[in-house]
């Protein structure tokens, strides 16, 4: 890991969808007339406290204008659905129905509405415990997607903090039902593959005969304490695997603790498929990484090969990194290619995705929910003689013809930016990774130390 459009449409009728090929994808959140969710705009709110005698509005901004939030270019979009705010403001709800376990809302300042240096903070209490917080926004700041938990709530109150801000809550819904599924538990088949390694992480410990824990490399902010159990750093529940950082409490030069696992010496393969459906957190100074390592290292990295399923480092939230390595760092003989996908508005933290790559004696394919990211079909790799230093070309395809084995981690700083004051630690800054699948056809070649 050493480097390292998709407009939203959100349906009324059937589903909250981030459609790739359209945006990231919400999983089967019905929507009004569904009884498996409400808009909170359709409900009567118990009481409010209003700023400067400008009201909360339903369906409208603050002023009467349309709902108006910005997206990830700072284009203006649009909502039907929402509440129009002023800071600062509350409102309190009454929950109606208890069978509503979730609410979702997107939140921003008002784009048109807004004076220049308005600033405004979000926040959502469940009977009295807060349960989510904004960052401060602007006008120009894009829109944040908030998912609460809210099972056994009676009471939901909507804060707006700041000054000079017309502040919307667009798209604000309650659900029977979880709109960001943490679980697919039917395993794809391909036409002429077969399964040859997967974990669903169904169980409460990490299976040691596929998984060990990885401590390198540390070259960012972060120390690899991989301390196990819930709210530690890595962890099994709700069929996921958690991988979280945590504030560094100890002496030494780091930020945080985190953790990070990986398949070596246990399963390594030549040519395939490999799907891995996850949950990434994009808050500051957060870099999560999917990628594939050499299983027996003839040089040193990069000579050896690195390949990046999935990377992102927080200062771009919205877009996804897939790359090659290979060759010598830091001269000309250094190879580094790869591609991008970017979505407009949200981040990848907003739901799960399932990232990709098709490996191939001649080419490597990165995707995200199957929407190719990039086709690699040409690569130069070359090595340094360690006695004499001479700079040696090595004959296509090395050297991505050879066994690698799978990294999962959870990194802070480095390529990315470091955490700071405005960190939300916790499930903001926790990986969550639904399953791991390799397919590979006949020919594929598995280490030897697969386990079935």
């Amino acid at each position: 890991m050493k480097c390292k459009k998709i407009g939203l449409t959100l349906m009324m009728v059937a589903s909250i969808c981030f459609m790739l090929l359209g945006q990231s994808h919400f999983s089967e959140a019905k929507a009004g007339q569904s009884h498996q969710s409400v808009y909170l705009s359709d409900m009567k709110w118990k009481n409010t406290v209003v700023s400067e005698g400008k009201t909360p509005e339903k369906d409208a901004a603050a002023n009467g204008q349309a709902l108006t939030l910005t997206d990830n270019n700072g284009d203006a979009v649009e909502f039907a659905k929402g509440i129009g705010t002023y800071a600062d403001s509350e409102i309190v709800y009454q929950k109606p129905n208890q069978k509503h376990k979730f609410l979702t809302t997107w939140v921003g300042v008002d784009k048109v509405a807004a004076e220049a240096d308005a600033s405004v903070k979000f926040e959502i209490y469940v009977d009295g415990k807060l349960g989510y917080e904004s960052k401060w926004m602007t006008s120009s700041t894009p829109m944040e997607f908030a998912k609460v938990d809210i099972k056994k709530a009676k009471t939901i109150k909507l804060v707006t903090k700041g000054d000079g801000g017309y502040a919307n809550w667009a798209e604000t819904q309650l659900h029977k039902k979880d709109p960001v599924e943490s679980n697919d538990h039917k395993i794809k088949q391909y036409q002429g593959m077969k399964l040859v390694f997967h974990d669903e992480f169904n169980g409460k410990k990490l299976d040691s005969k596929k998984w060990g824990f990885a401590t390198t490399p540390e070259n960012g902010t972060h120390h690899y304490a991989n301390k196990f159990g819930k709210d530690e750093n890595i962890w099994l529940e709700d069929g996921n695997l958690h991988l979280q950082a945590k504030p560094y409490e100890g002496d030494g030069n780091f930020s945080t603790t985190s953790a990070a696992v990986s398949s070596e010496n246990k399963f390594d393969f030549k040519y395939g498929r490999v799907d891995v459906r996850a949950k990434i957190p994009t808050e500051t100074g957060m870099w999560p990484a999917i990628w594939m390592m050499p299983a027996n290292p003839d040089y040193g990295w990069p000579m050896a090969g690195e390949i990046d399923i999935m990377e992102l480092i927080s200062n771009q939230p919205n877009k996804i990194w897939s790359t090659l390595h290979s060759g010598v760092y830091q001269t000309d003989y250094y190879f580094n290619k790869g591609g991008t996908l970017t979505i407009d508005q949200g981040t990848y933290y907003d739901d799960y995705h399932v990232y990709s790559m098709d490996w191939e004696p001649e080419s490597i394919r990165f995707y995200v929910d199957d929407q190719l990211v990039i086709e690699i079909n040409e690569w130069q790799n070359w090595i340094e003689d360690p006695e004499t230093g001479e700079i040696i070309e090595r004959e296509f395809p090395a050297p991505f013809n050879k066994n690698f084995f799978l990294k999962l981690n959870l990194a802070t700083g480095g390529w990315s930016q470091d955490v700071d004051d405005t960190t939300r630690y916790g499930d903001r800054t926790t990986m969550k990774v639904d399953y791991v699948r390799v397919y590979q056809k006949h020919g594929g070649e598995q280490g030897p130390h697969v386990k079935h």
